[in-house]
Formats: C-alpha cells, structure tokens, sequence
C-alpha cells in the first residue's frame, strides 16, 4: 500500500556513511611506480583509502586545499619543494592532518630535523611494504611509528639527536650569535669589536653559554655549532 512505511535501509545513505568514515590518505612521491605499490597495499585495507596522490610539493599543497585527509605520507625528497618545506606548511595550514614522512637515506640529520616538525612516524622506505599498514594504525591509535631501524638510531644515538636540543633553545639570539662568531675562529677582542661590546660582556656571553651546552671547551662548542646548524 502507498501509506505504508518504507523502512528498508537507504543504500546511498549508508554507501556515504561508509566513506566518510574511511581513513583518508594522501601519497606523495615523485616516483610514480612506488605510488602504486603504496597504493596497493594501503588498499588491502577496506577501511582506507587513497584519497590522492601527487608527485611533487606544489602539487601536494594544492592536493590539500580541496582534499579530506587524514594523513599525508610524505616523501622527504620532492621536486619543486622538498619534504621539510611542505612540513612546515602543514605545520601552519594542515595541522590537524598527521603526517609519516618516507626516506631512502634515513640519516641523523634528516631524522633530527624531521622529528623537531612534530612529525607523527618516520619510515625507511626500504621497509614500506612491511610496515606500512601497522604505521597507519599506529597513528590513527594517536600514537607514533618509527620503522625498527629508525628506532634503533634513536636509541643509539639518543645524545647527538636530542640531548642538546633544549640547551640550544635556552640559548638567547645573542648568545647563539656570538657561539657562531667563536666557532669561526674569532677572538673575543674581534667579537667585541664587531659587535661594539666590551671583551668583559662577550666573556661573560661566553661562560653562559658554555654553561648552558655544558661543553668544557671551544672544540666542544664548534662540533655543536656545527651538528645542529647553528
């Protein structure tokens, strides 16, 4: 009869319920081959999806602008704007948006540098296939991944990578310009004369920062200068 209810579900409305409560990711990549491959795992999933791809950062920060996602994985070496660039944009536009970043040549520096973004995972790429399904709900737990061999720097390595990141903060703008300006080589009789102050006050500078670092001598303060590009 006409009149009748008709309480037999809705298959567009829970057609769209289903994807909106996907997990959306994003690849980026310049190598189109590895896209794939990424994208056919992550599609072993039935609660993922590849919401799109780009091959280069431009093409990512424009992907983000008209795209849902939930995460990004993240190439660090990109055409047009590396990994780091497209980091610190997602920083300040997309920070509700987690972000794994991939790297053939998983460095100190690179892990260093990646994790003071807030990064939320850091994979070798050599590992991808193996881990990238568990990095994935790893992070939508709100938790971080970090691939074995990653870890394992960390942890090995502990001290270089972070142990004086706090110190270098608690340096001020002129302390940090001064410790350039000794890991150059000058005197404290040519500091004080480039920067119209008395050899006492860049003495005092000095100790500070010496004190901070918790460094014993000038060697010591080059090699930190020099290890976190100060």
């Amino acid at each position: 009869l006409p009149f009748l209810y008709n309480n037999r579900p809705n298959k567009r409305i829970i057609s769209l319920h289903m994807a909106e409560s996907l997990y959306r990711i994003i690849l980026a990549d310049d190598h189109e081959i590895f896209r794939l491959g990424l994208k056919t795992i992550i599609n072993t999933n039935p609660s993922l999806e590849v919401a799109g791809e780009a091959g280069s950062g431009v093409e990512l920060i424009e992907l983000l602008k008209s795209t849902r996602c939930d995460l990004v994985i993240l190439d660090l070496s990109m055409p047009q704007m590396d990994g780091f660039e497209i980091l610190d944009l997602m920083s300040q536009h997309y920070a509700e948006v987690k972000r794994v970043v991939l790297s053939m040549h998983a460095d100190q520096r690179s892990v260093k540098k990646a994790m003071s973004k807030q990064i939320d995972g850091f994979i070798n790429k050599e590992d991808i296939a193996n881990v990238i399904l568990a990095a994935v709900q790893t992070i939508q737990q709100g938790k971080k991944f970090f691939s074995r061999d990653i870890q394992e720097m960390i942890l090995s390595h502990y001290d270089e990578l972070f142990g004086l990141q706090k110190s270098l903060e608690d340096l001020t703008k002129r302390e940090k310009e001064i410790a350039h300006m000794i890991a150059t080589g000058l005197t404290n009789k040519a500091i004080a004369s480039q920067l119209n102050i008395s050899i006492h006050t860049v003495q005092f500078h000095r100790s500070n920062i010496m004190s901070k670092l918790e460094l014993k001598n000038t060697a010591d303060l080059v090699k930190f200068v020099l290890n976190n590009d100060l």
